[in-house]
């Protein structure tokens, strides 16, 4: 229980089991990576997957490229995954992550990626006693299905990675970190990020809205944070916050959420998508289509007596969305 506690309240340290367990479970930190003209945009995800079945198990390293709307899944064998128990320190093979930078050593059949970038003042999720991460009091239950926690909300991004032929410099670029890890991703969610704001160089969007197994049923949970002029407002199923009139066809999405002090609504549409391989029973076999080319609109109000204030409204491209599995688990 102790230990459990104590990695909760570490969400970026590796959450699992030893390599050689005899169970499910996967792991994975998802860094997006966008140049300051905003042409290059990238997603790396190193991780884990144990499984049951023995020959299903292996690390990996994903990449997902926003420019040629291409993918990448490196596998690697479960003995090249090492990680540092004390603080995240994570190494696949050449490659190594931490919250800090990343250094690419990829040289394979299908594409080479080389180089390392490093960040600077990231804007990690708060955290208190109730609340160890961006899961709230549900970080600390010990039967769900997936976690997930929000590590850096925005950063810079600095050096350069080539693929291939080609090189991408992020000097002066944005980035956003996150991880999940647990048995298996929910059935169906909606996942929406960007730092790509009109006129707030600062401002972050995080929302991620999911169908979520509970005991013997599920209830749609969300975790929404908008980073906006210094302040993270939250918006969670923790925090006793609201979402309503959620429609999506799977391309176009628009939903309203709101608390006692704030109401947000959001729409946008997602655009030319890439596959990546996705956690699922006992195999990565399946395949979640991911947009890092997306667009959203944002409407963000204040409560006041007799009414609302308006704070913001402004649009965000790009934008990275994930619309995955029974849509219509979503919108009820």
């Amino acid at each position: 229980m102790i230990k459990r506690l104590l990695k909760s309240w570490n969400p970026a340290l590796y959450q699992g089991p030893s390599t050689n367990a005899n169970r499910d479970y996967f792991e994975g930190w998802y860094y997006k990576l966008v140049d300051h003209r905003q042409i290059d945009r990238l997603a790396v995800i190193p991780g884990i997957r144990l499984s049951r079945n023995k020959s299903n198990s292996h690390s990996f390293i994903q990449i997902l490229d926003g420019n040629s709307h291409s993918s990448f899944n490196f596998r690697y064998p479960v003995s090249d995954f090492k990680v540092n128990r004390s603080k995240f320190e994570l190494q696949i093979a050449d490659n190594s992550f931490s919250l800090n930078e990343i250094d690419l050593n990829i040289d394979a059949e299908s594409a080479a990626f080389k180089g390392r970038l490093t960040f600077e003042k990231s804007i990690p999720w708060p955290r208190s006693l109730q609340s160890p991460n961006s899961m709230g009091w549900y970080a600390y239950m010990p039967f769900m299905e997936c976690y997930h926690s929000v590590l850096s909300m925005n950063h810079s991004v600095y050096g350069t990675i080539s693929c291939n032929d080609r090189s991408m410099d992020f000097a002066d670029g944005k980035g956003y970190l996150e991880k999940d890890w647990g048995r298996s991703f929910p059935s169906s969610y909606l996942w929406i990020q960007t730092n790509h704001f009109e006129n707030e160089n600062d401002a972050s969007i995080f929302v991620s809205i999911a169908t979520i197994p509970w005991l013997s049923k599920s209830f749609r949970g969300f975790i929404i944070g908008l980073l906006l002029r210094g302040t993270l407002h939250r918006f969670a199923t923790y925090t006793g916050a609201a979402i309503r009139e959620l429609m999506t066809d799977g391309s176009e999405f628009s939903f309203i959420v709101s608390d006692k002090n704030h109401e947000l609504h959001i729409n946008g549409s997602k655009k030319s998508s890439a596959l990546l391989a996705a956690p699922y029973e006992s195999d990565m076999a399946t395949r979640i289509a991911e947009s890092l080319n997306s667009r959203i609109e944002i409407t963000f109000n204040q409560h006041i007596p007799g009414g609302s204030k308006t704070l913001y409204i402004g649009s965000a491209n790009p934008a990275a969305v994930e619309i995955q599995g029974n849509i219509d688990e979503l919108m009820c």
